[in-house]
């Protein structure tokens, strides 16, 4: 009797023993397998502020002012009057000189503009590699230094850097002339068959481009 109950606790002890080595086994594989796990990775959280502009944008100041400006922000839906010249102008921001109103704007280093009466412009980028502009109607005096500047106006895409330009856009029949003041500038355009055209403009060079009939020619003032 004391063999048979020595044999069945023999027994029992592998059982056991053999049970907890496999256990152990088993937690080492899947430390093994967490081990090559990546790691857990938190989305960052978005930087885009509609309020204010990114970071790296440049902001223009305002050097001089005179006349009735109106002004819209990057949050408005439609421009109010501009109340202080120490505002800081970034990026998505509108501008609009009155008939009586003008306006320069200063981007330090990278260059500046300055707006005539009964013109308006959008600040689309200012990001420094590249600065970007809408303008809708009016007459602006673009100066860039070292960065890049571009203009978009209705169906013409001027650009330039380390130049000085004049873009008037008629109030009447809707015609663009850009005048060359220093340097070199770039027209581009769609022609009505949708081609692309592209003028190299050089100092006293005048670019006259017909909106409607997608049509520019290059001239001398």
């Amino acid at each position: 009797m004391k063999r048979i109950l020595i044999i069945i606790f023999c027994f029992s002890l592998g059982v056991i023993s053999a049970y907890f080595f496999i256990l152990w086994q088993n937690k080492k594989e899947v430390a093994k397998i967490v081990s090559f796990l990546p790691e857990k990775i938190t989305p960052s959280k978005s930087a885009f502020s509609l309020e204010n502009a990114p970071t790296e944008s440049l902001k223009a100041t305002i050097s001089s002012i005179s006349g009735e400006i109106l002004w819209q922000s990057r949050t408005a839906t439609e421009p109010g009057a501009l109340l202080s010249k120490d505002l800081p102008i970034q990026q998505g921001e509108k501008l609009i000189a009155s008939k009586s109103g003008s306006l320069t704007l200063n981007f330090d280093l990278a260059g500046e503009l300055s707006l005539f009466p009964n013109t308006e412009i959008e600040i689309v980028q200012t990001l420094p590699v590249n600065l970007v502009f809408k303008q809708t109607q009016g007459v602006v005096d673009y100066e860039s230094k070292a960065n890049t500047f571009a203009v978009l106006i209705n169906r013409l895409l001027v650009s330039f850097s380390n130049a000085a330009a004049n873009v008037s856009v008629n109030d009447t029949t809707g015609v663009i002339t850009v005048k060359v003041y220093r340097g070199q500038v770039t027209a581009a355009y769609n022609d009505k068959n949708f081609l692309s055209q592209r003028f190299l403009l050089q100092e006293n060079d005048r670019f006259i481009f017909d909106n409607e009939k997608r049509q520019g020619e290059k001239t001398s003032f």
